[in-house]
């Protein structure tokens, strides 16, 4: 059995088409309260008595969470194959530290762009790409496995090629980019127009475990039209 735990709904990036994040000021609004470290604890502890084996932490963005450190320690060792979902921009020597006395089973991080530019431009984070390449040369050194995955909109689409090319670079040829989803519609202002060989392109990317929709844009009136489907081989 797996479960996955979404610690938080915060994240230091502020990407365009992300329907996860919440702010400190529409927490307020809300009236919404993160659960405590305490309470994910106890949770976890539920969970292994149930009989879960595979655990997730996710979010937005887990290490943004001051009490991260707490939770992840309590619950590393209570024997789940733990994975952890990141963005690999905050990744704190104290984090790296505890990895390193508890790694996890395996870590997936999301690569928005190939360059400062793009991260600046789609996750509003300055010298965002910088810190992802900081984040993954420590992470790197785990013996977790890797996943790095994206999401393709209109606005990192030229850097699909240097992204597809990063984790070979990086993790040999066994490993390649996962695209999650693509944006097609529009989402918060992100959004993929995908035309000729950009179409090409992203469809030799795809993870081919997964049926992948992609809308093409029609040359008529600029609606959506053509729909592409690409199954597993």
């Amino acid at each position: 059995m797996n479960g996955t735990f979404e610690l938080t709904g915060r994240c230091n990036l502020s990407c365009k088409m992300c329907l996860v994040r919440v702010n400190q000021e529409r927490i307020k609004e809300l009236q919404l309260r993160e659960r405590t470290a305490r309470e994910w604890i106890r949770m976890a502890e539920e969970v292994r008595d149930a009989g879960t084996l595979s655990l997730l932490l996710t979010g937005g963005e887990v290490m943004l969470r001051a009490d991260f450190c707490e939770i992840y320690e309590a619950i590393s060792q209570m024997g789940f194959l733990l994975s952890v979902y990141t963005n690999a921009t905050m990744v704190t020597n104290e984090i790296m530290k505890l990895f390193e006395k508890y790694p996890p089973h395996k870590i997936g991080v999301t690569m928005y762009g190939a360059c400062n530019e793009t991260y600046d431009r789609l996750c509003n984070c300055i010298n965002g790409y910088d810190k992802f390449l900081e984040g993954i040369e420590k992470l790197s050194a785990l013996p977790s496995l890797f996943d790095i995955r994206t999401t393709i909109v209109q606005d990192n689409l030229e850097d699909l090629s240097r992204m597809k090319e990063f984790p070979v670079q990086k993790f040999g040829e066994d490993k390649i980019l996962h695209i999650s989803r693509n944006v097609v519609d529009k989402i918060r202002g992100g959004y993929a127009i995908i035309h000729g060989d950009e179409f090409s392109c992203l469809e030799l990317s795809m993870n081919r475990d997964t049926i992948n929709w992609i809308r093409i844009k029609s040359n008529t009136g600029g609606r959506y039209g053509e729909i592409k489907e690409t199954y597993p081989r």
